[in-house]
């Protein structure tokens, strides 16, 4: 005998195997979803954080840059006032050079016989004016000038006879070059 089976098993079996391909795939989205949820809430909090740090650097190079800047005026300022140091220490050294000119130039003056009317000083020369009896006695007062740790150069620039309270003198111009370093 032959039995057959009236209940449609096989369409009740494929109903069920449907439905739990349904659930199966609706189960792998929403864990496919849930994943990219994650992750996008991941990189949102990484790229905060990045943010934040990029605020913070970006606050700190500001202070470095104005640390910058204020070194960079300090190195100015005191390059200035070293070379105000130095100008003030070359001063203080060569200050009482004049004084010691002028006291060598008073032993080297022949007395009675030369008279100095003026002397003009630039930094690497002095022009002097007088009287002499003679250019003789200028030639003397050259000789000592040249003998002198001041000068390195004397040169007579003019000499001409003039009257002078009624005596006949010579009238003279003398150039001398000033030593560097003394």
């Amino acid at each position: 005998m032959i039995k057959i089976n009236l209940l449609p098993y096989r369409e009740k079996k494929k109903e069920v195997h449907t439905k739990r391909e349904g659930l199966a795939l609706f189960l792998t989205i929403g864990l496919v979803l849930l994943f990219f949820g994650a992750v996008h809430l991941y990189m949102v909090q990484s790229l905060d954080k990045l943010r934040t740090e990029v605020r913070k650097s970006d606050d700190e190079l500001k202070k470095l840059a104005q640390l910058t800047m204020d070194i960079g005026k300090f190195k100015k300022d005191k390059e200035l006032l070293e070379k105000k140091l130095q100008i003030i220490n070359a001063l203080d050294h060569n200050r009482l050079d004049p004084v010691y000119l002028l006291d060598e130039l008073t032993g080297m003056v022949p007395a009675g016989h030369l008279w100095i009317k003026a002397m003009t000083e630039t930094d690497v020369e002095i022009k002097i004016e007088g009287f002499a009896k003679d250019n003789i006695t200028i030639a003397a007062f050259m000789k000592n000038l040249e003998k002198s740790r001041f000068f390195r150069s004397v040169d007579l620039i003019s000499s001409k006879q003039t009257e002078l309270v009624g005596y006949k003198v010579k009238q003279f111009t003398l150039s001398c070059g000033l030593k560097k370093g003394l």
